[in-house]
Order: structure tokens, then C-alpha cells, then sequence
């Protein structure tokens, strides 16, 4: 596209953006992209998970539309009050994202107050006609994990152990993944013969972002009790839980030969955390001791909700689901784990990921 014809674009898109829920409102500055806040929990921005994989939504989006966006972290406690101040003032934001689960109520209160703001959620469902939700069946996508896990614990030289450290117990969307972890370590037990087993008591950090606990937690996991494969959905935590694998992998495999060795392996969540388990991420090349990561596409959600709303489309009162089916969840590409990960095993993925589309939902 010619420059010409792309500042033709941008003017079209920040030139008719909205006022009241369903209206055109021209603004004064034709050259001031519509705005838009984003408010989400801590630790916010950076979480090397949920946050910055919405964060890549926002960046494809770039190409086409263009706004300005304004990010506040807040608490639960301090949330209500933080959407309040937002949402009154007089529709200076186009929309207000909420993200996460843990706010659903603060915009449950808030948004019936401010019929004419638009609004929307990423990770929950909330009701009303200015409000638009997206969630993600990510328990299916964590399902794939443990059958996965169930083979990786069960090759030769690996113990057979199975082990889950969290971030908060009463996370929604952490119980979610883990109660679907654990079926898919159940059935390909059951379906294989695997022997392996899910170590008693899992391990809960009660923060999204403590890599010293998750470092302690990890190591004590591996070296103690004997895991092979730890299942991670702990969010910027995964720092602590990485550099604890890869301690523990220079201490099992000094002067091991590469046929007998056995890999402290994780799986992460949330994002795409692969690359956190190569030896030097920042040179992006070796293996990975983070074999696969569980992810729930924000990006493709927020993408889809400001493209429409850009349009004079905003979905209002829609209800957006993100499944295996529409591939708005998934396990990523085994970029850096198919020197582990074998052939017939990405196929045995494959069947059960067909069978959870089949079914439209977890086997039974």
C-alpha cells in the first residue's frame, strides 16, 4: 500500500469514531487516534503470559486501525472506584477494556451505571447491552497438556511424576487449566497404560509475579519429590519456575550421555512461554525445557473487538467463545521441544484434540 492510500486509511478510521453506544461522534482533531483504556490486574503489563499475549493483538492490529491506548493496573479492592472515574468522563474513552477474570464483578457493578460507555471483558462473561465479553475454554487446551505430560513422564529415564504449581487457588482460570490438566493426564493414563502419577498436594504461589517462590517451589519439586514434568500456570512467575529448571538440568545431565539423560520438563500458560526455557532466550535458538505452553488467544479477542468497534460494529451485549474449535485456545508449535517430542506423539495430540472438537468439549 503507498503511503498516500495508507494516511488515507488512518484518517478514514480516527476520523468517525463514537460517542454513545451505536452513534458516530466526529472529533475536533481528525489526526487523534480514538481512545482506549485497558484495565487489568497486577502485575499488568510485562506478565510474560496473559497480558503481553493480548499485547500482540494489539500490535497486529496496528496495520490497520489506529488508537491510542491507556493502560491502569488496579486491585479488586480498588476497582469499582478505578471504572467509575474512567467511565465519567463524558465518553473521553471510546471503549474500556476490563481483562481478566478477577474483575467481573467490579464491571458487573460499574457498567449498568454508564449505559452509554462501551465496554468490554476479556476472560469473563457480564451481561448488558454496552458491554461485549470474550472467554476461552482453556481447560480444553490444558487437556492437551496432560496427555502430553502423561508421555513425557513416562519415557525412559523419566520417573513417571506429574506435579502442578499455581498462582492463586482461587484463580478461575488457573482451577480451569488445572482441572483440565489433570483429566488429560488421567485419560491418556488410562488409555496408554502410562503408570504415571499427579504428586498429592499442589503447590500455590498466591501471586502472579514472585519468581524467588516459584525458583524455591520448582527446585524442591524436581530435586525432592522426584517430578519429571511440572505443569506452570503461574504468569510472570514462569521466570522462577524456568530458571529452576534449568539449575536442576545442569545438575541431573553433568557428563550424562544425550541417549540416558532426563529433562526437568514444564508446561506454561496463558502465553506463549516456550522460549523461556532455552538455555539464553535472548538468542532464541537450543531446546527448550518449556515443552509446550497452554494459550488463551487475547490477541485474536482484542483484535476482533476494536477492529469491529473501529468499523462502527461494536458487538454490543455479544458473548464471544474461544475454543479448540475456532483455535481461539491451543498448545503452541513444539517449536523448541521436537527433539523430545516425537512425531507420533504430536499425532497422538492431534486425535485427542479431534475428539474434544467432536465432542465440543472434554471426553467424558
Amino acid at each position: 500500500m503507498s503511503s498516500t492510500s495508507s494516511l488515507i486509511t488512518s484518517f478514514i478510521v480516527v476520523t468517525l469514531v463514537f460517542g454513545a453506544v451505536g452513534g458516530y461522534l466526529f472529533v475536533t482533531n481528525p489526526y487523534e487516534p480514538s481512545r482506549v483504556a485497558i484495565v487489568m490486574l497486577e502485575p499488568g503489563r510485562g506478565d510474560l503470559s496473559l497480558m503481553d499475549q493480548m499485547e500482540l493483538g494489539l500490535e497486529n492490529l496496528s496495520d490497520t486501525v489506529s488508537f491510542s491506548y491507556y493502560w491502569y493496573v488496579v486491585s479488586e479492592t480498588n476497582a469499582v472506584s478505578k471504572l467509575q472515574e474512567l467511565a465519567g468522563t463524558g465518553g473521553y474513552y471510546d471503549i474500556i477494556v476490563v481483562v481478566g477474570h478477577g474483575l467481573k464483578s467490579a464491571l458487573t457493578t460499574v457498567a449498568p451505571q454508564f449505559p452509554d460507555q462501551r465496554f468490554a471483558i476479556i476472560g469473563a462473561e457480564v451481561s448488558g447491552a454496552n458491554v461485549v465479553s470474550a472467554d476461552f475454554s482453556t481447560e480444553q487446551a490444558a487437556f492437551l497438556a496432560g496427555v502430553l505430560a502423561a508421555h513425557l513422564a513416562a519415557a525412559p529415564n523419566y520417573s513417571k511424576k506429574i506435579g502442578i504449581i499455581g498462582s492463586f487457588e482461587d484463580d478461575t482460570e488457573v482451577t480451569k487449566m488445572v482441572a483440565g490438566f489433570k483429566a488429560g493426564v488421567s485419560a491418556a493414563n488410562e488409555t496408554y497404560a502410562l503408570g504415571v502419577s499427579l504428586l498429592p498436594n499442589d503447590i500455590y504461589l498466591n501471586s502472579y509475579n514472585d519468581t524467588e517462590a516459584a525458583r524455591t517451589q520448582t527446585q524442591f519439586m524436581f530435586s525432592v519429590r522426584n517430578a519429571s514434568v511440572i505443569f506452570a500456570p503461574v504468569r510472570a512467575s514462569i521466570m522462577g519456575v524456568a530458571q529452576a529448571a534449568l539449575a536442576v538440568n545442569a545438575t541431573w545431565n553433568a557428563g550424562v550421555p544425550a541417549s540416558n539423560r532426563r529433562l526437568p520438563l514444564v508446561i506454561g500458560a496463558e502465553g506463549n512461554q516456550d522460549y523461556l526455557g532455552l538455555p539464553d532466550y535472548h538468542l532464541d535458538i537450543g531446546i527448550s525445557l518449556i515443552a509446550t505452553s497452554v494459550v488463551p488467544h487475547t490477541d485474536y479477542a482484542i483484535a476482533t473487538i476494536l477492529n469491529a468497534t473501529a468499523w462502527d460494529n461494536y458487538p454490543a451485549g455479544q458473548h464471544l467463545k474461544y475454543n479448540l474449535t475456532n483455535d481461539g485456545v491451543s498448545l503452541t508449535s513444539f517449536r523448541y521441544s521436537t527433539q523430545y517430542i516425537s512425531t507420533e506423539l504430536r499425532e497422538i495430540i492431534a486425535y485427542w484434540k479431534a475428539l474434544i472438537i467432536s465432542l465440543g468439549g472434554l471426553p467424558p
